[in-house]
């Protein structure tokens, strides 16, 4: 058999992503829940970014702003339960708002699993806010 034939020849091997990249990746979601919006952005404006890097940075501050446009909607409905319909909409209220220490806490766990995988170096996608993302060009889309 031919050693220089196409075929024969092993297919190139990705790039591995150095500690820090994957370190950067992580902690995109990890301020997240410290400080948000902040950290994501310094990475996208930063010079030495990777495409890695800009995923996870992008893919961060998407989820970040759906999660706070939920606790939004959240609140936002138990007011308006609340000035529509006085004595019934305190009850509506008061059980959306039961709603918003269980949404955070499933929001931490969500952040917590995507900065896990991001420091695993993997390209962990959000079902419907990755494709968005990507077909929008927001971010770059996974290797």
């Amino acid at each position: 058999m031919n050693q220089d034939s196409p075929s024969a020849m092993p297919p190139p091997s990705p790039r591995t992503l150095t500690e820090s990249e994957r370190l950067v990746a992580m902690l995109c979601y990890v301020t997240m829940m410290i400080i948000p919006f902040i950290y994501p952005v310094v990475v996208l404006l930063s010079r030495r970014r990777t495409r890695f890097q800009t995923y996870h940075a992008t893919q961060s501050l998407v989820l970040g702003a759906a999660m706070s446009g939920f606790w939004g909607c959240l609140i936002f409905l138990s007011l308006g339960f609340i000035w529509a319909i006085p004595p019934f909409g305190l009850v509506m209220a008061a059980s959306l708002l039961c709603l918003v220490p269980f949404s955070i806490g499933m929001s931490i766990l969500i952040f917590l699993y995507f900065a896990y995988k991001a420091y695993k170096g993997e390209y962990a996608q959000v079902p419907v806010l990755s494709q968005a993302m990507q077909s929008s060009h927001w971010a770059p889309p996974p290797d």
